[in-house]
């Protein structure tokens, strides 16, 4: 399976079905199943923003986010031009539509009940076999390779 590594507070956010359009600088031709998976690493910035705006939606404080570790499956539908994309005021605070970004759509998100550590990497990355069977062991339905 796919994965794809979000720092905090973003990664909850998507778990939670708050954030339903992840931003990306580049695209990608792949579509379906991808695990969301929380990097291990917060910046100052980021960890600010989950203090600031993101606790208002996902009512957590920073020691409640989880991270290196996979929170969620998701299923990437479409990929779009971000300046082109129609979202909610909600997704413009969670990510950065500007022309030149691209929007991927993600439906069908599944949010684990305990987190499965996992060692992130940039990019789209596969996801090792033995965290994808722990996954598959907290039943979250059929989810394709």
């Amino acid at each position: 399976m796919k994965a794809l590594t979000l720092t905090q507070p973003w990664a909850s956010a998507v778990a939670k079905g708050i954030k339903a359009v992840e931003t990306r600088s580049w695209s990608t031709p792949y579509r379906g199943w991808m695990a969301i998976h929380a990097a291990k690493g917060w910046k100052i910035e980021d960890r600010e923003f989950a203090l600031e705006e993101a606790f208002r939606f996902l009512e957590m404080y920073p020691e409640d986010y989880p991270r290196g570790a996979v929170v969620a499956v998701a299923k990437v539908t479409r990929i779009e031009p971000a300046g082109q994309a129609k979202v909610s005021d909600i997704e413009r605070l969670f990510g950065v539509f500007e022309t030149g970004r691209f929007a991927w759509f993600l439906d069908e998100v599944y949010e684990f009940a305990k987190p499965v550590p996992a060692v992130g990497k940039q990019g789209l990355w596969d996801l090792p076999a033995g965290v994808e069977n722990e996954m598959r062991a907290q039943r979250f339905g059929t989810v394709s390779p």
